[in-house]
């Protein structure tokens, strides 16, 4: 088979203005790296994912640096040259991967200290960049090897406008996402000193995402002014990426910053944990009446504070704890007929579980409540 592989060519400049502007930005976004890692922040677990994609940008742009100076070089190569490409994309890729995902990880964080559900929707966002970003990788390593190999033109084509299109995709999720994480989160975050900076991040990663999208589309449009459109996405690429990294830096809270979100979780604990002690106590008359179910009381204690996020999410780990304890009934001597030997003020102060009747030991100050788990139907 017939191959370009090993046919001698010549590299064409990017100009002298690309490469200097290549090497400004690739500083600002190399720094700006070693800063996020070198300081101890307060999210550490949460801002890893976003570390390790900007250290894959960083990498990705050591090396376009490189594939540059070949080329303002013009240094002689082989046509497998372009093989470089396909790799330097796969690091491009991986790196916008995981800087959405850090991004969105941190956001998670700075709105609730326990995001269980924003982490799946992330995990499953993150799942759909994977897929759409690795076929468009294969996508790209398939028209540089059917080029070389002298593969039918239309062929050759119908590859290269796949690869165009699931790169606008792969882009156009990234923007969608961005903006809508924006919208919906910004409003309502309590780190002020952040929220601007992270804002900021946000949109330099939407613009750079649009101008991708639209650079792009243009490659199958004008093919003849192929070298002004890749000049200029790399450097739109490589602008917006050192203001994003630049942003970045002031948007996650130092480990010596106060968190705000630890004083409304301590004090939505607190809140219904009195709530629930305050209402036991007045129902059961110091435990000489039936309590009311917890389930009824958590419901209580979420609507008297409705508007409040913090106090729901306790209210609902709570009541996925505390799943089917009911009360014991305590018998007020009213009833008449009725035999009740087994049923005495002293059980009201313990529990039944698994037979066996234990003393109370609910949010550490519960204990002596009436409460039994529910027992399965045989």
């Amino acid at each position: 088979m017939r191959s370009l592989s090993n046919v001698p060519a010549r590299a064409l400049s990017p100009g002298a203005g690309v490469l200097g502007f290549d090497i400004a930005a690739s500083a600002v976004i190399i720094a700006c790296t070693g800063i996020c890692i070198h300081h101890r922040w307060k999210l550490e677990t949460r801002a890893r994912t976003l570390h390790v994609g900007m250290i894959l940008l960083s990498t990705w742009c050591f090396f376009n640096f490189i594939d540059v100076v070949v080329h303002y070089a013009k240094a002689q190569v082989t046509y497998d040259y372009i093989l470089s490409d396909c790799f330097f994309a796969l690091l491009k890729v991986l790196s916008d991967i995981f800087v959405l995902w850090g991004m969105l990880k941190i956001t998670s964080r700075l709105n609730t200290l326990r995001g269980k559900d924003e982490i799946r929707v992330i995990r499953c966002v993150g799942l759909l960049l994977w897929i759409v970003g690795i076929y468009h990788i294969c996508l790209r390593f398939a028209l540089a090897i059917s080029w070389l190999y002298l593969t039918d033109t239309t062929k050759v084509n119908q590859i290269a406008k796949a690869k165009n299109g699931f790169e606008i995709a792969f882009q156009a999720l990234q923007f969608i996402i961005y903006g809508v994480t924006t919208w919906l989160y910004f409003p309502e975050l309590d780190y002020r000193k952040e929220r601007a900076s992270l804002t900021l991040a946000y949109i330099f990663l939407s613009i750079r995402s649009f101008c991708e999208i639209v650079i792009v589309g243009q490659l199958d449009r004008h093919p003849s002014s192929l070298q002004e459109i890749l000049r200029a996405r790399n450097v739109c690429y490589h602008l917006f990426s050192a203001f994003f990294s630049l942003s970045v830096i002031r948007s996650i809270p130092y480990d010596i910053d106060f968190d705000p979100l630890y004083r409304k979780e301590t004090d939505a604990i607190a809140f219904v944990r009195n709530f629930v002690l305050r209402t036991l106590k007045d129902t059961t008359k110091e435990g000489k009446k039936t309590a009311k179910g917890l389930d009824e009381i958590f419901d209580m204690a979420e609507k008297n504070k409705s508007d409040d996020k913090e106090v729901k999410m306790e209210v609902q780990r709570l009541k996925k704890e505390f799943e089917g304890w009911e009360p014991i009934h305590i018998w007020d001597g009213e009833e008449k007929g009725d035999r009740h030997e087994d049923v005495t003020p002293s059980v009201s102060r313990h529990v039944r579980v698994n037979g066996t009747v234990k003393r109370a030991s609910i949010f550490s100050g519960f204990g002596g409540k009436s409460l039994e788990p529910k027992r399965e139907a045989s």
